[in-house]
C-alpha cells in the first residue's frame, strides 16, 4: 500500500486507517449530539447557520464546534490526526485552522448534499 504522502501526491487526498481509537470516536458522539441539541459545555455557541430546533432530516452543518465543547476540541486535536496530516504533506507541524461538524442523516436525499462533494 502507498504511503500517506504518496497517496496525497498522487490523488490529492489520502486515507489513513484506524487513526483514532474506536472508543474515542464513540465517546465523542454524545457530545456532538449535545451540540446539535444546543448544549454548549463551554457556554460559547458555535459559529453556525444551524440552530437547535432547525430540521434534522437534512444536512446539519455546525462551524467551529470545538469552541463549544472540551471533548470535541480534544477529539479534533488528537495527536494522530496531526501526525497523519504531517506525514501526508511533509509538514514540520500542523495547526488546527477550522472545524466543521457535518451530519448527513440517512435517507436525507438531496437535503444531505454538500456542495463540494459529488453526492447523488
Amino acid at each position: 500500500m502507498a504511503s500517506l504522502a504518496e497517496q496525497f501526491d498522487t490523488d490529492g487526498f489520502c486515507l489513513a486507517e484506524s487513526v483514532i481509537p474506536p472508543e474515542d470516536v464513540q465517546s465523542v458522539i454524545p457530545r456532538m449530539d449535545a451540540l446539535i441539541a444546543g448544549d454548549y459545555e463551554t457556554g460559547v455557541p458555535p459559529h453556525s447557520g444551524f440552530r437547535p430546533g432547525d430540521p434534522t432530516d437534512r444536512l446539519i452543518k455546525i462551524d467551529q464546534p470545538h469552541l463549544s465543547d472540551h471533548m470535541v476540541r480534544s477529539f479534533v486535536s488528537h495527536p494522530e490526526i496531526g501526525r497523519c496530516a504531517a506525514e501526508a504533506t511533509g509538514a514540520g507541524w500542523v495547526q488546527l485552522w477550522a472545524v466543521q461538524l457535518l451530519v448527513k442523516p440517512s435517507g436525507s436525499g438531496s437535503g444531505g448534499h454538500i456542495g463540494f462533494h459529488q453526492d447523488t
